[in-house]
């Protein structure tokens, strides 16, 4: 079932299903309170007619009558006045009754009343004034005859006022309008609700995929205004104590490369081959540590502007350092590939996955295509691989492959989640298998710029 997934539309779903609820129950009760035909000749309007036409056509001259029938009468009121009541067709009990109960309730003798049914056609009483959407000929319904003190006889039809189409059409244009003008309103304010709230959501994408967010301003009702300046701070709590813990392993780095590098010097001057080496070793894999931690760091607090480049020549560029460096990487990249992100940001996680496969897997193939909107980077060895529960863990800061673990080439585990860092970023997928050969592939889709 397709239903909306934001505030806003599911209020507005369930308001429009509200006023269809609505309407639906008010023309079904507008249908249902319709009168009988007995009820219309018992009713208040019939005998408000009797009771005030009568005297007012027994009072005038013979010379106007005519002239006031032709006033008085309307499609759904038609009179006319007749020396003989209007002839019953069928005369029944109930015919009776009616008469009985009319004369009852508009104070009138019942021998100087009849009740008549009858089928009206278009050239009774006033219905020539009638248009077909008006009303459906011929009708069902009943003549009243009240004689006058003259002798004569005013005959009023009554009928049950049937709604019409055309009147079911009026009520729902009326009622269609109503609705279209509280749904312009509620849209409205439905907008102003979610604008801020669509602005908060951008927002916490942007500062959870790593990327500096600009503080949203305060907008909205008195508790989205609340949440907005709850984000805004706790964004610049985050963001402070990211910069603060950089700054400090930046300054702790800077302050370990003066004694590194004379730790170095003093190790090179030393006579016995074995001490010697192993002290310019563990120099050396300190500085990794050391490099390995701000390179994870600066990718977590990198607020470089987006911006547009080629991802082909990238990772072109990348492959062929790793190439003129001697190393065994082969790259097949589709031209023209371009993606819109941090390019340095991509860069590190590129260099980090064909390294990893280098020095685990003995060499990397790099494939770049584009499949549909999304660019689909592929960089695979010809190593052991890894297990398949061992690979979604790779990504965790500080986690490394068990194969790897011992090895003199063993980094601080920090290399994939940069990747992981950088593709979400990029708002792609990062997924693990194994290749064709056995070694292991890591596969990169990127939604691509056009």
């Amino acid at each position: 079932m397709m239903t909306p997934k934001t505030i806003a539309g599911q209020i507005a779903t369930l308001f429009c299903a509200a006023l269809l609820v609505l309407m639906a129950l008010l023309t079904g009760m507008e249908l249902a309170r319709h009168e009988t035909l007995e009820e219309s000749v018992l009713s208040e309007r019939t005998v408000s007619r009797l009771t005030s036409l009568a005297p007012l056509v027994g009072s005038i001259p013979e010379g106007r009558l005519n002239a006031l029938i032709e006033l008085t009468s309307t499609c759904h009121a038609g009179y006319t006045v007749t020396a003989e009541p209007y002839p019953s067709e069928r005369p029944d009990e109930r015919m009776a009754a009616l008469r009985s109960g009319l004369a009852l309730t508009a104070g009138w003798a019942p021998d100087r009343l009849r009740v008549a049914s009858a089928m009206l056609n278009r050239e009774d009483f006033a219905y020539s004034r009638c248009s077909a959407s008006e009303i459906d000929l011929p009708l069902e319904g009943v003549v009243v005859s009240a004689q006058l003190d003259d002798g004569r006889w005013l005959n009023l039809e009554v009928h049950p006022h049937e709604w019409h189409y055309r009147e079911l059409l009026d009520w729902l244009l009326r009622a269609g309008g109503l609705f279209l003008v509280t749904g312009a309103l509620t849209l409205l304010l439905l907008r102003r609700l979610s604008r801020p709230l669509n602005q908060l959501t951008g927002a916490a994408r942007r500062f959870g995929r790593g990327l500096k967010a600009e503080p949203v301003e305060p907008d909205g009702p008195g508790d989205v205004r609340q949440a907005i300046e709850a984000f805004n701070a706790m964004q610049a709590d985050v963001s402070g104590a990211v910069q603060r813990r950089t700054l400090a392993l930046a300054a702790i780095s800077h302050d370990l490369r003066t004694p590194l590098t004379a730790l170095r010097l003093r190790a090179e001057m030393v006579a016995e081959d074995t001490v010697r080496e192993g002290l310019i070793t563990g120099i050396g894999r300190i500085d990794r540590v050391v490099a390995s931690a701000l390179d994870f760091l600066r990718g977590e607090a990198d607020d470089t502007p987006a911006r547009r480049f080629d991802l082909s020549a990238l990772v072109e560029s990348e492959s062929e350092d790793f190439m003129a460096a001697g190393e065994a990487v082969t790259v097949d990249a589709e031209p023209g590939l371009r993606l819109f992100g941090q390019a340095d940001l991509m860069a590190r996680a590129v260099r980090n996955l064909i390294d990893n496969a280098v020095k685990y897997g003995r060499c990397a193939h790099v494939e770049l295509r584009a499949e549909a909107r999304e660019a689909v980077l592929t960089i695979h060895d010809d190593g052991p691989g890894i297990e398949a529960d061992e690979q979604r863990r790779l990504v965790e800061p500080f986690q490394r492959a068990s194969s790897a673990r011992d090895g003199a080439a063993g980094g601080l585990g920090l290399g994939l989640a940069v990747v992981d860092a950088a593709v979400r970023a990029h708002h792609g997928t990062l997924t693990f298998g194994t290749a064709v050969s056995g070694g292991m592939q890591v596969v990169i889709r990127l939604p691509v710029s056009s």
